[in-house]
């Protein structure tokens, strides 16, 4: 999967989403973003999700995408990454449980979770 977006839109997305990420989760999974690439012909685009298993918060981002599926990724880690890029396009890269964030002058790693662990 692939997702390219601008820094400022994915990030403004992730802070609404992160609000209601618990501190201190009861499940390790509930402290990660779920991130969702719909590869519709319509309205392409990225939904991120979070959960405290009492509120949970969905936001869609349009933006250019290859593929279909969907990826945990720590929220506190993910989102401190993003905050710290260069204005402009961001790739985000995802082969498996492995994400790889390209921007303007260089590139990020991390892993990220199954998503079949993320509460419905």
């Amino acid at each position: 999967m692939r997702i390219v977006i601008e820094k400022n839109d994915l990030y403004e997305g992730l802070q609404r989403v992160f609000n209601v990420v618990p501190q201190k989760p009861t499940l390790p999974v509930l402290s990660n973003f779920l991130l969702t690439v719909c590869g519709d012909e319509k309205a392409p685009g990225l939904l991120i999700s979070g959960t405290d298993m009492d509120m949970s918060i969905t936001t869609r981002l349009a933006c250019d995408v290859t593929g279909e599926g969907s990826i945990t990724v720590n929220a506190k880690r993910f989102i401190s990454i993003i905050r710290e890029l260069p204005d402009g396009e961001v790739t985000v890269n995802i082969d498996g449980e492995k994400i790889r964030v390209d921007f303007k002058s260089g590139q990020s790693n991390m892993m990220g979770m199954s998503a079949s662990d993320f509460p419905p």
